[in-house]
């Protein structure tokens, strides 16, 4: 058996009339966002075809749209809401801080036993400092980076996202070709970025090897967001650790997703490898905008302004403000009164791998599952990708994405996006609701044979 990609333009039409025909309310309130917001939504990724449906409501594993359509939500706020839409405990917290105040603008305790609770989890973060996001906390470590080992370059992986900042923007997306992705940033800003493919060892050890002298940090998310959902192997990851001590640069995780989703001890935990420093976001802030980097004290305290006149600068008006510290420290705390959490999620892991196997065998296509606890990264490749670039060049049916992302939207199931397939569960997802997007799958395979 074969699919008949040919038949996917007919399917989806079909599809996007029925969601046309449910969605109604959500197609006015596009046409009227067009007139106030760049193309109509607040960030890119968020549009669907042919719009975006609009949210209003939220609760544990569900979202509900203007027209009352409820859907199994597995972008769950990109990933900052594994214990689900409004938490009691962190609503609760919430708005016994809000009474209290929103912004003081001055220190609070609150800041204290966020960090505490951090490092108490994450040891590697001997010193942290609080952003307003991931982009922020990125654009901060990599400054940091470079005043303690007085280089300028800074190495990647290839497919990994670590927000907005000019220098990082670059080799997110195919054809991966080391210029800045998007118009505005001039390319001298990437001039001091460098590559790797992801679990390429040969391509590591030579890029890093090649700028020794001028290295300043290696970039890397233990586990890529936008680039697939694909794992970094052990034997990649242990390797940059050698590397960098060898040459003197500073190896940063980039946890903003992995941290407090694949284990309690994020990508650290999992792999057992330590950083220097690490950047996190998402999940620390419980649904509010938050972000936070830190790492070895030796490092950490260039930012010392008391230690250090030429320290090294970094501040925000609403960086560990009293609000989302409040929501973090709930969040974390459940989190480790709910060790168990992370044996759901990892069974949940382990049973999609064992249907996507099965899904593939009947229709004999290749189907991969890659990812860790918590990421689960659906690949339609000729065979299990190993890095961003194998996640695009190895697919067979293109058109398959969107599709299944369509019927799925149809049937009540919500994830981002439209071209990579991966999932972002919380604590209150279930088999059966894991079954329903295994079932799409199928369902789409059956009607293009």
């Amino acid at each position: 058996m074969t699919l008949n990609c040919s038949k996917t333009g007919k399917i989806y039409s079909e599809l996007v009339r029925e969601y046309e025909a449910k969605t109604r309310k959500s197609r006015e309130l596009f046409e009227k966002a067009r007139k106030v917001l760049p193309g109509g939504v607040t960030y890119k990724i968020r549009d669907f075809h042919p719009y975006p449906p609009y949210i209003i409501k939220g609760e544990n594993e569900f979202v509900v749209d203007v027209d009352g359509n409820q859907y199994i939500d597995y972008w769950m706020g990109h990933g900052a809401l594994i214990l689900g839409h409004s938490n009691k405990a962190i609503v609760e917290m919430i708005k016994s801080q809000a009474e209290l105040g929103t912004h003081y603008g001055y220190e609070h305790p609150l800041a204290i036993k966020w960090a505490e609770t951090i490092r108490r989890n994450y040891p590697p973060m001997e010193l942290i400092r609080f952003t307003n996001s991931g982009t922020e906390a990125n654009i901060y470590a990599l400054r940091l980076a470079r005043a303690a080992t007085g280089r300028k370059k800074i190495a990647k992986i290839q497919g990994g996202w670590h927000g907005s900042y000019n220098g990082l923007h670059v080799n997110v997306h195919p054809p991966f070709t080391g210029k800045p992705e998007s118009p505005g940033i001039p390319e001298e800003f990437s001039n001091y970025t460098i590559s790797v493919r992801l679990n390429d060892t040969d391509d590591l050890r030579r890029k890093l090897l090649e700028n020794k002298d001028d290295l300043a940090a290696l970039i890397m998310e233990p586990v890529l967001g936008a680039g697939g959902g694909i794992s970094v192997t052990k034997e990649f990851v242990e390797e940059a650790r050698e590397l960098c001590d060898r040459i003197g640069c500073i190896l940063v995780f980039d946890e903003v997703i992995t941290g407090f989703r694949i284990s309690l001890s994020g990508g650290y935990g999992f792999f057992g490898v330590e950083p220097d420093l690490t950047v996190m976001g998402k999940i620390i802030g419980g649904g509010l905008p938050a972000g936070a980097f830190g790492g070895k004290e030796e490092i950490m305290k260039l930012l010392d302004h008391r230690e250090n006149e030429e320290h090294v600068f970094q501040g925000g008006t609403f960086s560990g403000n009293p609000l989302t510290a409040s929501a973090g420290i709930a969040t974390l705390r459940y989190l480790e009164g709910h060790r168990d959490i992370y044996d759901k999620l990892s069974y949940m892991f382990d049973y999609a791998k064992k249907r996507v196997d099965e899904i593939a065998q009947e229709y004999k296509q290749p189907i991969h599952l890659t990812g860790a606890p918590g990421i689960l990264g659906f690949h339609f490749t000729l065979k299990e990708p190993k890095n961003a670039e194998e996640v695009f060049s190895l697919r067979y049916c293109n058109e398959l994405y969107p599709l299944i992302n369509l019927y799925l939207r149809n049937k009540g199931v919500l994830y981002v996006s439209e071209t990579v397939m991966h999932l972002l569960p919380s604590i209150h997802h279930t088999i059966d609701e894991l079954e329903k997007v295994l079932n799409g799958i199928e369902y789409i395979f059956h009607s293009l044979m």
